[in-house]
Formats: structure tokens, C-alpha cells, sequence
């Protein structure tokens, strides 16, 4: 065999490998869900005639949302969650006073296929964060106030 043959195959992704720990966990939820998948094809099977076909539609992707922190600094992001509080309100109920919160999460190139616009957007987020790193002058422990470690 030649040595091209004998190359292990390269990951079809980034990230941790489907090894130990994550491979038996892995396993276990596919098993689980195997049966549920197939319990429901065996329903929709029960009401398609012989030779009908059944055409699966993929979920549609999800709007981009964008963090804007300036022209230099967007980012695609996920809300991980939200909370509104109705504090106030006028003498017909209508609320005039709100509170709100929000946890976002960054998508980041692991997220992301890489031919899409937010890998874009967090790879140049990155590129100008380095950039302003180099920028900033060296700073020792005094100048933090920190006299010794």
C-alpha cells in the first residue's frame, strides 16, 4: 500500500475529537434518539401510500445577529437569554417603565461554517483586537500597583 492510502483522514471540523469521554456520550444520545426517529417514520410511513415519497426540508438557518460595539468591533452573537420586567405603568395598564436583560454569547469559527458572513466579522474582530494589542504600550507590575508577586 502506498503511504497516501495508510494517512488518517482529516477532521471534517474544528474542535475536540470524538474520542473517549465524548465518544461514549456521543453514542448514548445517538442511541436514544434513534429510537424516537424511527418510531416517528414508522408513524408518517403509516400514512403515505406504496410509492409516495417524502421529502425532508432542513430548518431554515437563523437571522445573523450582530453586536455593534463600534465600526471596529462587531460581532455575531446568540442571545442566551432575555429577561423583560414591566416596572411602571400608566392609568390604563400600558407599561412606561422597563427593565431589561440580556445574555449574548459570541459565535466564534467553531459556530460558524467558515464560508459564512459572522465567521467573517469574528475573524476581523480578532485581526483588529491584535492589532490594538500591539499598540498598547508594555505595562510592568508597578504601573498596575502591584509590588511584588
Amino acid at each position: 500500500m502506498r503511504d497516501r492510502d495508510m494517512a488518517a483522514p482529516t477532521k471534517p471540523h474544528k474542535g475536540a475529537g470524538m474520542e473517549g469521554f465524548i465518544a461514549s456520550w456521543y453514542a448514548r444520545q445517538t442511541a436514544r434518539d434513534l429510537d424516537e426517529f424511527q418510531r416517528i417514520a414508522r408513524r408518517i410511513a403509516a400514512y403515505l401510500n406504496s410509492g409516495d415519497r417524502v421529502l425532508e426540508i432542513a430548518p431554515a438557518e437563523s437571522p445573523l445577529l450582530l453586536f455593534v460595539w463600534s465600526a471596529q468591533r462587531v460581532l455575531p452573537v446568540r442571545i442566551t437569554e432575555c429577561s423583560i420586567t414591566e416596572e411602571a405603568f400608566d392609568p390604563t395598564l400600558n407599561p412606561f417603565r422597563v427593565k431589561v436583560s440580556m445574555s449574548l454569547r459570541v459565535l466564534n469559527v467553531d459556530d460558524l461554517p467558515s464560508s459564512h458572513r459572522g465567521t467573517t466579522l469574528f475573524l476581523s474582530y480578532l485581526q483588529r483586537k491584535e492589532y490594538l494589542a500591539t499598540k498598547a504600550p508594555a505595562a510592568s507590575l508597578e504601573s498596575l500597583g502591584i509590588g511584588a508577586i
